[in-house]
């Protein structure tokens, strides 16, 4: 391919050390059809004009000396003209790379209305990267080769519009020259802002200026402007704003659009696979309902801190968490716990709650799993995900793991027949290479609902670990002390979580028992329950729990889920803090109780039930509660650590490497792409689905319950319902504990 041929224009001015470095890139990436032209605008150190003169012999170097001082803008121009070709303006400060010019070249042809091409630097305001509009270096394990390498291979090559070239490294086409002129020598003078008075003259005569997003060159000098520097700045400015007022507002809106994020997001998540790729011994994808970090489909729950635990303690392995909301797809990196890059995209074709397959979704899939080069696949729950996760991963032999947190897989979703869902999970679950169970209860019920003892062999029960050295904690043993009995409901209290009998139980206790609900409440009845031997804490946070309970002191907490749990760490924090429990009959509750006598078990999930275990255990003698303290000392909690190795071992045995291609795929085009068509209205999805999942949180609340039994119901009930609006005004509303 014949690329066009142009004049890289090089203004000197003293800084002979930083000359040399660029002079030096350019003749060892530079075609020589190519002609470099010098232009020493009378610099006061002797040994600049020195070295110029050693360069004159140098085939497709012109070098020329300024009789006086021009300054930046004189001496660009005099360049210029020396030139009937494209130009680049390029500064002395500036050190190229491997095959920069050819990709400018390109970028500038691909479009005939373009007038200016800059490259991404490290110092170049709203060309720069990885941080954009600040100074940055080239990024912690790299060399500037090997990151404009990185930069070619991971290049979306949008060739984004950007609202002004960035004079260190600028491409001119000369059409644009002969149509409307140089710089402004005499509005400028010394520089700044001349080549931005071009850009808007060009801007106005219907041309654009891009960004090569697959070019890098590297530029030593910096964004801080002082002393007379800055108050020319000022001046220009100034002058620039004269002349054209919407330049302010134009920058300002290319900023606050964020509209270079799909290449800043790219270069994150990708910068981190070269970084890392020979510190870390494998990539493991997780496939999650909710992320961990934030509330991004409802609130941070059991999983989530389980997947937190093995994200923050896998030191050697980078782990990416894949979430959906049905609109979008959303891929964050982790390493050794820290966020080192995201993506997001949005779903043409939203899925449900319950998918089986999604050809979209599947797409997504296959490219994150191709482009990062996964080695594990890891689903924690499939919610707003398709199984295609798990048919992608082995259709690349790459081994799957499937954790089963809960009975989601279990019970049959309406959206579909009881067949369809229960065949299709069977299809999954003898795909997948290893599941995960963290209670034997939840073992046992897929064993019985699979209906397949073939997948026996591959489960392995692991527990949830939990940070808590009991031993450190007195003793309960011996005589309670003088007062009253102090129980406590630990947890998000829902209908689920048996709010309704804890509401009851609560009522049937009215001054014997000091009660205390610690955690969030998802019932409006237990929400507004008022009692003077009633104290609600509210939500709280993990970390913060082990103080609450200390103050408390509780000699009970009660677990009273109306549904089988499939291992409960508010069980385990109970235990950890050596308090016996009491629980309903399902699932790991059940389970764990029999196995340890860390508590009572009532007979039935029935309120009546709950009250005579109640009633039983406030009736034990002094020997009868030691005994149960006792066997709560003795229970031996497995820790994270010892979690993370199982997993750790496990991921390892799983890695299936040799059956991977070995070359790189960070040119994979399907999620470049994908990225490229996605990006810019996936924001929209989101905020539209955060809108709407607080529309149904409002819906929830006790206010629009009467709201709307006020607009549904008879005038005579409208009328009472907004009387009592008015009195809850007026007296300052219900009273909270």
């Amino acid at each position: 391919m014949s690329l066009t041929r142009c004049d890289i224009i090089i203004p000197v001015y003293n800084a002979l050390e930083e000359l040399r470095e660029c002079i030096d890139s350019l003749l060892k990436h530079t075609e020589r059809q190519h002609q470099i032209i010098i232009i020493n605008d009378k610099s006061p150190d002797p040994a600049v004009a020195d070295y110029l003169n050693s360069l004159k012999e140098i085939e497709g170097i012109k070098v020329s000396e300024n009789e006086n001082n021009l300054g930046f803008v004189g001496t660009v121009n005099k360049g210029m003209r020396m030139s009937n070709r494209d130009v680049i303006l390029l500064n002395s400060d500036t050190v190229v790379t491997d095959n920069w010019l050819n990709k400018l070249i390109i970028a500038a042809e691909s479009d005939e209305t373009i007038a200016t091409v800059t490259p991404l630097t490290n110092n170049g305001t709203i060309c720069s990267v990885p941080v954009f509009n600040e100074d940055n270096e080239v990024p912690e394990g790299f060399t500037l080769d090997y990151f404009s390498y990185f930069i070619e291979e991971i290049s979306l090559r949008l060739y984004p519009e950007i609202p002004t070239a960035v004079g260190f490294c600028m491409y001119i086409k000369r059409k644009v020259i002969d149509e409307i002129g140089y710089f402004d020598e005499n509005a400028f003078g010394k520089g700044y802002g001349e080549e931005n008075d071009f850009c808007c003259r060009a801007l106005e005569q219907g041309y654009v200026h891009i960004l090569a997003d697959d070019t890098y060159v590297y530029h030593k000098g910096s964004m801080s402007f002082q002393g007379e520097k800055l108050k020319l700045i000022q001046k220009n400015i100034q002058v620039l704003l004269q002349r054209y007022p919407y330049y302010n507002d134009m920058i300002q809106k290319f900023i606050s659009n964020h509209s270079l994020d799909i290449i800043h997001e790219n270069i994150d998540v990708r910068i981190n696979q070269y970084r890392y790729q020979e510190a870390s011994d494998g990539n493991v994808l997780y496939v999650l309902h909710n992320f961990f970090d934030e509330a991004y489909n409802h609130p941070v729950g059991g999983t989530e801190y389980h997947v937190k635990d093995l994200v923050t303690r896998l030191e050697h392995k980078r782990i990416f968490v894949m979430v959906s909301n049905g609109f979008e797809v959303r891929l964050k990196c982790y390493y050794k716990g820290t966020v080192t890059g995201a993506l997001r995209f949005k779903l043409n074709d939203p899925l449900t709650s319950t998918q089986i397959h999604h050809r979209e979704y599947a797409s997504i899939v296959r490219s994150v799993l191709e482009t990062f080069n996964i080695d594990v696949v890891h689903i924690h729950h499939l919610i707003r995900h398709s199984f295609d996760s798990v048919f992608e991963a082995k259709k690349l032999g790459i081994n799957v793991i499937i954790s089963v947190h809960d009975l989601y897989l279990l019970s049959h979703q309406q959206r579909i027949s009881p067949e369809a869902w229960n065949g299709a999970v069977r299809r999954l679950l003898t795909s997948v290479d290893r599941i995960i169970c963290p209670s034997m209860f939840i073992k046992e019920s897929l064993m019985k609902s699979s209906c397949d003892n073939s997948i026996e062999d591959k489960i392995f029960v692991i527990e949830h670990g939990i940070d808590s050295d009991s031993s450190l904690r007195p003793s309960r043993l011996g005589e309670r002390e003088n007062r009253p009995l102090r129980v406590c409901f630990l947890g998000g209290l829902s209908p689920t979580k048996g709010s309704e009998s804890i509401t009851k139980l609560i009522r049937s206790y009215k001054k014997e028992i000091e009660w205390y609900v610690v955690g969030g409440i998802g019932d409006p009845k237990l929400q507004f329950l008022e009692q003077e031997n009633l104290m609600k804490i509210g939500p709280y946070e993990r970390k913060d729990l082990e103080g609450l309970l200390n103050r408390i002191n509780p000699d009970l907490i009660c677990l009273l889920s109306t549904v089988p749990e499939s291992f409960s760490y508010t069980l385990s924090e109970a235990w950890a803090h050596r308090i016996p429990v009491l629980v309903t009959p399902v699932g790991a509750l059940k389970e764990r109780v029999l196995k340890t006598g860390g508590g009572w078990i009532a007979d039935s999930t029935q309120f009546d039930s709950i009250l005579q275990a109640f009633k039983k255990i406030i009736g034990q003698s002094p020997q009868e509660w030691n005994a149960i303290n006792k066997c709560v000392e003795d229970i031996q909690l497995v820790s994270i650590d010892t979690m993370v190795e199982q997993y750790a071992r496990l991921y390892t045995t799983n890695m299936n490497r040799s059956q991977r291609n070995a070359h790189s795929r960070l040119d994979n085009k399907e999620l470049l792409n994908r990225m490229r068509q996605t990006h810019i209205h996936s924001d929209q999805f989101h905020d539209y689905e955060l809108l709407r999942r607080e529309l149904e949180l409002i819906k929830m609340t006790i206010g629009w319950r009467v709201l709307n039994q006020m607009r549904t119901r008879t005038p005579r009930v409208l009328l009472v319902g907004k009387k009592l609006l008015k009195f809850v005004v007026r007296y300052g509303g219900i009273k909270k504990n």
